[in-house]
């Protein structure tokens, strides 16, 4: 009598989004996100929260930054944090070619499956305090089906229990950080930014590594 199979609970994993490039490619990248202040303070100001943990999303109803897209940080917000497309001339037009190129070319931005004169982005990519974290996309809905989330998921750096995890840390200037079950990386790469001798992070999962190396 054999046993019963046991049920699949997630989905399985999914194909790597993003990809590491050249220094000069990601450099293009971070001018763009200092040229348009895309930062804590400037988003948490302009989407009128304290701070840009647990965020809402344009989807769940949110209305600042709701309208036209008129400069480079809305576009980045729009893409980037909301998920949604917006049209290739127009982001090229607000965020420059060179660095739409780069958001290209590590695989952040894709053009859209609906409609291939727009682009969108496959990660959720924002600022955590003082360093920028890409990790996959939270699924829609508060209480998602587990069976859509992919085994090897990328735990999402703007949660609140991202921010109560780091406020537990204290500042370790000098010393040297292992960072376990690290997902995005987010607590070795802040603890390197802010002066330890050495910072680590590592998981079980390909997936998460690869994201915290492209972090």
């Amino acid at each position: 009598m054999s046993a019963a199979p046991i049920p699949e609970t997630h989905a399985p994993p999914a194909p790597l989004p993003i990809r590491l490039a050249p220094a000069e490619t990601f450099a293009a990248i971070r001018a763009l996100f200092r040229r348009a202040e895309f930062d804590d303070p400037t988003l948490a100001r302009r989407l009128g929260g304290p701070h840009l943990f647990g965020f809402p999303r344009l989807a769940d109803g949110r209305k600042t930054v709701a309208g036209p897209v008129e400069d480079a940080n809305a576009a980045l917000i729009r893409l980037l944090l909301d998920g949604e497309p917006l049209p290739e001339a127009l982001v090229v037009a607000l965020c420059g070619a060179e660095a739409v190129e780069a958001l290209v070319a590590v695989g952040v931005l894709v053009p859209d499956a609906a409609d291939a004169t727009a682009l969108r982005a496959t990660v959720l990519l924002a600022p955590v305090h003082d360093v920028w974290l890409a990790t996959d996309r939270p699924p829609g809905g508060r209480r998602p089906d587990p069976r859509t989330v992919p085994r090897d998921f990328v735990f999402p750096a703007l949660s609140d229990l991202t921010r109560e995890f780091l406020e537990m840390i204290p500042p370790a200037p000098g010393a040297r950080v292992l960072e376990l079950c690290a997902g995005s990386g987010v607590a070795a790469l802040l603890a390197a930014h802010r002066g330890a001798a050495e910072a680590w992070a590592t998981d079980v999962t390909a997936r998460s590594v690869h994201f915290a190396r492209f972090n």
